[in-house]
């Protein structure tokens, strides 16, 4: 079952629309620090709402943590070496997930094999089309994942994550079967390599950045500074 509760406050708040002063974050749903940027950034959301702030646009882009570990084919391998693709210790996270009280499951095998590309697909279709959602959804892919232990590279489990967030199923099926939806994904992938991001989760704003899942207090720092 998919909690509702407190899911709008996720990344891409349900009234906004993107624009040149958004906060970017490149993030990847395989990758547990961006997990926990995650939660970090709709914690500040709720704190700026609570201090009477305008709401703040935010925009998601995807980053493909797994590029090395992929095939010509774009097949991923199945021996994916967690610690050399995070560039961290194991026990980062879960210092990490403790320090902000994010529960996760991280005894289960399951992010060693998970590709996420399809979970990225459904996420730029739903923040294009159905951008009231996105915070919904966006939250529910990482704790599928993370907390769950759900497989986010299976069709089925992600259109039941859209269908929950209430998306037609066959839309959603329809993403994963359309070549210009792979296109759109590649597209946004390159942006990336544009902006010359090389670590997640990556927050960008007002030609600033912030990397890693760092505290409320680096968000706040990084958007509200003069």
């Amino acid at each position: 079952m998919r909690d509702i509760e407190g899911s709008e406050n996720g990344v891409g708040p349900p009234t906004s629309v993107r624009t040149d002063d958004s906060l970017v974050v490149y993030a990847d749903y395989v990758c547990p620090f961006s997990y926990l940027g995650t939660e970090v950034l709709s914690n500040y959301l709720t704190g700026r709402e609570n201090r009477g702030l305008p709401s703040l646009s935010v925009e998601w882009r995807p980053f493909d943590l797994r590029e090395p570990y992929r095939d010509s084919d774009g097949t991923l391998r199945r021996e994916v070496d967690v610690e050399e693709s995070l560039g961290a210790p194991w026990s980062a996270v879960e210092e990490l997930a403790g320090r902000y009280g994010v529960e996760m499951n991280l005894s289960s095998p399951r992010y060693r094999t998970v590709d996420s590309k399809k979970a990225q697909q459904l996420a730029l279709y739903v923040q294009d089309e159905h951008p009231d959602r996105f915070g919904t959804v966006h939250r529910w892919l990482f704790s599928a994942l993370w907390r769950d232990s759900e497989d986010i590279g299976d069709e089925e489990t992600l259109v039941d994550i859209a269908g929950a967030a209430g998306i037609d199923p066959a839309s959603v099926r329809s993403v994963f079967d359309d070549s210009a939806h792979r296109r759109h994904l590649e597209e946004a992938l390159e942006e990336s390599e544009r902006e010359n991001v090389t670590g997640i989760p990556s927050f960008l704003y007002r030609g600033r950045t912030a990397q890693g899942a760092v505290p409320e207090e680096s968000l706040q720092t990084l958007v509200e500074s003069q």
